[in-house]
């Protein structure tokens, strides 16, 4: 059928009406009738759901969903089971896709029609300065089949390789629901990870694209973390989730560990007073602690092994020196 969807676009909504027209505005230039653009407007309290009914009246193959706030896993939930199309891309409502994006989908898909994934490159947009990240470098740009695809899955979550996003990843709609059985609408933080991680594993298959096609926005108020209890309890309920799919196996406390590695940073980005007492107490939470103890050390690279040591060790004081000097010098 000439006018059947082949790949949605979800894109949550809370609070953006400064960049939503910049995100939808971006897509809307490439688009056709084989794609769709699902516009989930989580309860935002400002523009956002006048801008969406407003594209949606406009162009037949915008689709709306208001709904109460829930939170951005909960937005992306609903939006993946509205999609019609055979793939899912998702973009933060902030961000931005480059022109070609789609052409490039599109001749992908007619060579392999049935894909699990495409994934391609991003830049970061630091107050308005462009900055390429090091994705796919330690691989070849190209079609992996089922046996080539495990070359590509050792590299998830290593400088280089795969990383834990989803907003620079297309994921078949049967991929996509598969992750929402281990989806945990609860996590506020690092939910991008379920279908990153899980996507990785189920692949049958993929197609690595070198080229940065997403924009990656990050403005000066993202940069600042609100860090608090919500930020621990998103880890643990990730962490259950994960288990749920990966049971006991080893990269589930390596993925753990990226966590910790990650809440570390957050901390020292955070507005707290005292971060360093704050850190230990986390630290020394005997769930986390068990979790780390289980990471294999022989899997990371000297600085990965250093920074678990001190988790480990419980040393909050220079792990937060150790991320301060990383932010200056990148």
């Amino acid at each position: 059928m000439e006018n059947q969807v082949e790949v949605s676009i979800v894109i949550p909504i809370y609070k953006v009406e400064k960049y939503l027209e910049r995100c939808v505005q971006s897509i809307i230039e490439q688009m056709d009738s084989s794609l769709e653009i699902i516009l989930v407007d989580d309860g935002s309290p400002d523009k956002c759901p006048v801008i969406c009914d407003e594209y949606a009246e406009k162009y037949e193959n915008i689709k709306v969903l208001h709904k109460k706030n829930g939170g951005l896993a909960d937005a992306v939930k609903a939006g993946t089971l509205m999609a019609a199309g055979n793939h899912i891309a998702y973009v933060d409502s902030d961000d931005w896709l480059e022109h070609g994006w789609y052409d490039m989908v599109k001749t992908i898909l007619r060579e392999h029609t049935d894909i699990d994934t495409i994934m391609y490159g991003f830049q970061r947009v630091i107050n308005d300065k462009k900055q390429a990240s090091d994705s796919y470098l330690l691989l070849e740009e190209g079609y992996y089949d089922k046996t080539s695809v495990e070359k590509v899955k050792k590299t998830y979550m290593i400088p280089g390789g795969i990383g834990p996003t989803r907003w620079n990843k297309i994921y078949s709609k049967k991929i996509a629901l598969k992750c929402l059985e281990y989806y945990d609408t609860r996590i506020s933080i690092g939910e991008d990870m379920i279908f990153s991680a899980i996507a990785t594993d189920l692949m049958n298959d993929t197609y690595i694209v070198k080229k940065s096609f997403v924009n990656y926005y990050i403005n000066d108020g993202s940069m600042t973390q609100h860090f608090n209890e919500k930020y621990i309890s998103s880890f643990e309920y990730l962490f259950r989730s994960l288990e749920k799919y990966y049971g006991n196996a080893p990269v589930l406390y390596y993925i753990n560990y990226i966590n910790m590695r990650t809440m570390v940073n957050a901390v020292g980005k955070s507005d707290l007073n005292n971060k360093v007492q704050y850190l230990r107490d986390i630290l020394k939470k005997e769930n986390i602690h068990k979790r780390l103890e289980l990471v294999s050390m022989q899997d990371l690279d000297f600085t990965n092994r250093l920074l678990l040591s001190l988790m480990l060790k419980n040393m909050p004081r220079i792990l937060l020196l150790i991320g301060a000097i990383y932010r200056k010098v990148k």
